[in-house]
């Protein structure tokens, strides 16, 4: 990201406006705020490949020893504030783009603030994606480092156990939340029906379906008759004696119809033709890549910490932007609250993947057919908490069924512009 531009010139004697100083504050506010949001992107990027630092790319080595001196002192500066961070964000292109590239000083002031006032998130963001920190420096080689001794001890190497100590049953970051004193816990799920006995959260990609749940359940009475029984609701199409062929539900990203994908045309039957639709091919990979989120401890604002967990955005987010897919294991309607299930978390009916006809209207329909609980599996969505009416909080997110990329998902949705820092309510 490029650093932002310095303010224009003012001719000598003709002070800025008022209007110009708070155009020229906006600028600066919206500059930094969109480095920090990059700086967790890099992260996020880093994490997603699975990066793994060696000595062999350790970024002092690459990048320190070429700094000039004013970009030296910006980082010592850090450094004796915030010695572990400033060691983790020499990872991040960003940071080094702006630290080495900000020409404007006060761009440099307020970027750092805000890092700093980061500090205990992009740690724990660095150490549950597993990235290592810094390798040593050679400070034979270089007389700045000598010169500043309260660095020496941050060179060394440093792994995120030594600086924030992700928990070692941990199989993924959101199947962790960080507490008010900045150090990472397992979330548990308390099952309804054996409160002694606190299971650990898993964290999945997808809505499970567990065939086992439904072969003692009655079918429901809206299941479709093309389908056989049981399989996964969640497909708009099944390949079975009588193949549906439409009409099929318009993926809300895309706008092309949603269906299986068919390796082979079917052969139509007499006197009709088979059309394929020009089918969605969207991913959900792609459709919710922009999307980084906390789990941290909620305080309630009385100064009280409570076990509650919430979701804190780590970007910017337009209205109508899809943010994630809320998953977990699908049981039969109406189970969800029944051993061995138990589900304390609110559960969503997933509802008939069609649509039909009344009158010139599409409409959808809203006879269940399995109900998704998110108690021992799911992702980051299910800790999204509601708003609090009476503490005039407003929602800014909204839970919808609709299909998309290939399967009918219950969406979360942006109700409007969201700001980086918020927490997700709905």
């Amino acid at each position: 990201m490029a650093a932002a531009a310095p303010a224009a010139a003012v001719p000598p004697g003709k002070p800025r406006t008022k209007r110009q100083r708070l155009e020229d504050n906006e600028k600066l506010e919206t500059g930094t705020t969109d480095a920090v949001v990059a700086v967790y992107k890099d992260f996020q990027t880093l994490g997603n490949q699975g990066f793994k630092h060696t000595s062999s790319i350790n970024p002092f080595l690459l990048h320190f020893g070429a700094w000039n001196d004013r970009t030296r002192r910006r980082f010592l500066g850090l450094t004796a504030l915030k010695p572990e961070l400033a060691a983790g964000l020499m990872y991040s292109a960003t940071f080094r783009e702006h630290i080495a590239g900000a020409d404007n000083d006060e761009f440099w002031r307020v970027f750092a603030d805000k890092l700093e006032w980061e500090n205990k998130s992009l740690l724990a963001f660095i150490a549950l994606r597993k990235l290592d920190f810094v390798s040593k420096y050679n400070v034979e080689r270089d007389t700045w480092l000598a010169r500043a001794p309260h660095i020496l001890s941050t060179l060394r190497p440093l792994v995120p156990a030594e600086v924030i100590a992700p928990p070692e049953d941990a199989e993924h970051p959101h199947e962790v939340f960080r507490a008010k004193d900045g150090t990472l816990k397992l979330a548990y799920f308390t099952p309804k029906h054996d409160r002694r006995h606190p299971i650990k959260i898993d964290n999945i990609d997808e809505v499970e379906f567990n065939t086992e749940y439904f072969k003692d359940e009655p079918k429901p009475k809206h299941w479709p008759r093309a389908w056989g029984y049981p399989v996964p609701p969640q497909n708009p199409q099944h390949t079975s004696r009588y193949p549906y062929t439409g009409p099929f539900p318009k993926c809300a990203n895309c706008g092309r119809p949603t269906g299986v994908q068919q390796r082979a045309p079917i052969a139509p039957p007499a006197n009709q033709r088979l059309v394929f639709p020009d089918q969605c091919p969207c991913k959900t990979s792609k459709v919710f890549e922009n999307t980084i989120v906390e789990v941290f401890q909620r305080d309630l604002g009385t100064g009280v910490l409570t076990a509650t967990h919430g979701v804190r955005s780590l970007a910017k987010i337009a209205e109508d932007d899809f943010i994630g897919e809320y998953v977990g294991e699908l049981v039969p309607l109406e189970k969800g609250e029944d051993p061995p299930w138990g589900d304390d978390s609110p559960g969503f009916q997933l509802n008939v993947p069609f649509q039909h006809t009344v009158g010139d209207r599409w409409v959808e329909p809203s006879y269940g057919l399995g109900t998704i609980i998110s108690g021992k599996k799911g992702n980051w969505t299910r800790f999204i908490q509601r708003a609090d009416r009476a503490a005039k909080q407003i929602p800014n997110v909204v839970f919808y069924q609709e299909p998309l990329a290939g399967k009918m998902r219950i969406t979360v949705t942006a109700r409007r512009d969201i700001e980086f820092g918020e927490e997700l309510l709905a």
